[in-house]
């Protein structure tokens, strides 16, 4: 069994890092269901889904990628064409979803039009050349205006906060050499040892910005020695 765990831990007053990178795209690319192309019926079931999701997970693919197609609407696996790598696929009721991570360039044009249809590139009878075969696999999916199946929706940003099953606070937890913050009294007002650790903080922090600003006293006696010389 596992789930998302909410771990709330102590306060730290150091600099602020960037954790991760969560330029990350959502969007269905294939529905469950007929679809009339190019005078035959595809048919678009859910098992059939399920198996290109199987197949993008055992890396079918060494990388499946999200390519921006060319003037003539082709599909291409021109590396000036790739704007993003498929990180995730999976198969749900209405359909086969993607998660890109776009490339810088990809990026803008996922913001700038997040409407932009999609085709995917789907190789049936795949046979790798170490032996492992694939009833079908995705090799790509390509961005373009005019896409074979319409109606598959917009691109949506990824949010990468989930909801906890499970939440741990450690807040209040005691470290070796660091005493642990104490907690406000109910109505919100400070204790004595609270305001006084505050009132230093306060006092520490000014002294800091107070050292980092420039004295500028040589520089104005110079300045104004020469101005009268002038």
């Amino acid at each position: 069994m596992s789930g998302f765990a909410s771990v709330i831990t102590p306060f730290s007053f150091g600099p602020a890092i960037q954790l991760g990178n969560s330029r990350l795209w959502r969007k269905r690319v294939l529905p469950v269901g007929d679809i009339a192309y190019q005078g035959r019926t595809l048919h678009f079931t859910k098992s059939y889904n399920d198996g290109l999701a199987r197949a993008f997970r055992d890396n079918a693919y060494d990388m499946a990628s999200f390519q921006l197609a060319p003037g003539d609407n082709s599909h291409t696996n021109d590396p000036e064409r790739h704007r993003g790598i498929i990180k995730a696929m999976t198969s749900e009721d209405d359909g086969l979803y993607i998660t890109v991570e776009p490339t810088p360039r990809g990026q803008h044009v996922l913001q700038e039009n997040p409407y932009l249809g999609v085709s995917a590139r789907i190789v049936e009878q795949y046979q790798r050349a170490d032996g492992r075969f694939y009833p079908a696999a995705v090799q790509h999916v390509l961005g373009t205006l005019d896409p074979r199946i319409p109606g598959l929706g917009a691109w949506t940003p990824v949010d990468m906060s989930n909801s906890p099953a499970i939440v741990i606070d450690l807040s209040c937890a005691r470290w070796p050499g660091e005493p642990a913050m104490e907690l406000a009294a109910p109505d919100g007002t400070l204790s004595d040892a609270e305001m006084a650790e505050l009132t230093d903080a306060i006092t520490e922090t000014d002294a800091e910005l107070e050292a980092m600003v420039p004295d500028f006293t040589e520089f104005d006696a110079a300045f104004t020695a020469r101005a009268q010389a002038d």
